[in-house]
């Protein structure tokens, strides 16, 4: 009993949440309680909230021993979203219940969860108190739901070959959801500018490195692609006098199972959209502009 009552730790967590899902841009309330079997130093109480993204992929490797290739299925994740408060520090409670209350402020441009093909989004909702050389937790997933909201419209001014271009669209693009986007095409001084075709794609790379997947495994293979999510064509023949201007209106659809934008160094998921001015006889002009898709 004596022995028990020295190493038990003398405070224990909970959490609770007002409800147990929020969207992008909402703030998620949370109170941690703290329950004191005595009066307790407590160094430190934090609480946090992380959105990962975790999957499962094969890993080859080879015995040099036997000459032959073996593989194993092995996790990995990749952190999307951190952010940690420091509720209270080097504070004496009282034996009892203590409750304190904070709230994590969601930002738009954040992945939803729920599984994308062979990759999974996961949010956590966590508080860790410190006491001396003992620590409590207490640990519960949130779920963070697509609101279907892309954010305010940006311009980004680039060049189409020989024409003066603007591209507006949407900040991000959330995934499993459309949004319109506008062309705007201005001719100088010269002969004008026509394309025979305009056509827009949506382009993703993703690169998961070896480490990130196993740290210890030197031959474990790394997930790399680039492939075109989305191709549509935008525009006919297209003819501008010089110094005119057009408007060309464009939808882009991102898939449900998008792999979301990050980058961590060496692993990465990158969005481009690509709009390309065929001029004839293996002439074009393209313009690349990255995107982020949530």
């Amino acid at each position: 009993m004596v022995f028990g009552s020295i190493f038990r730790n003398p405070a224990k967590l909970s959490l609770i949440i007002d409800k147990p899902s929020a969207m992008p841009g909402e703030s998620l309330t949370y109170r941690v309680r703290v329950d004191a079997s005595k009066d307790t130093e407590i160094k430190s109480l934090t609480a946090g909230l992380d959105g990962v993204m975790r999957g499962r992929t094969t890993c080859w490797y080879r015995d040099n021993e036997d000459e032959r290739t073996y593989s194993r299925d092995t996790d990995y994740t990749i952190s999307l979203f951190g952010e940690e408060h420091v509720l209270i520090e080097n504070t004496r409670v009282r034996k009892g219940s203590h409750v304190y209350t904070g709230s994590f402020d969601i930002p738009l441009d954040v992945p939803h969860s729920g599984r994308r093909g062979e990759f999974e989004v996961v949010w956590y909702l966590w508080a860790k108190a410190r006491t001396g050389f003992r620590t409590s937790e207490a640990e519960t997933m949130v779920e963070i739901i697509s609101s279907g909201v892309h954010g305010p419209i940006t311009g980004k001014a680039v060049r189409l070959g020989g024409a003066e271009a603007a591209v507006l669209m949407p900040e991000y693009l959330r995934a499993g959801t459309a949004a319109e986007g506008i062309l705007q095409l201005r001719s100088g001084e010269g002969p004008g500018y026509r394309c025979r075709e305009v056509v827009a794609e949506v382009v993703n790379s993703v690169r998961i490195d070896k480490y990130t997947i196993d740290p210890n495994a030197e031959d474990c293979d790394y997930i790399t692609y680039t492939k075109t999510v989305a191709k549509q064509k935008i525009s006919g023949d297209l003819a501008l006098a010089p110094q005119t201007k057009h408007e060309i209106r464009f939808r882009v659809s991102i898939p449900e199972d998008a792999v979301p934008s990050f980058n961590t160094g060496i692993s990465y998921s990158r969005w481009a959209l690509k709009i390309t001015c065929s001029k004839g006889l293996m002439k074009k002009d393209e313009l690349t502009i990255p995107i982020k898709v949530v």
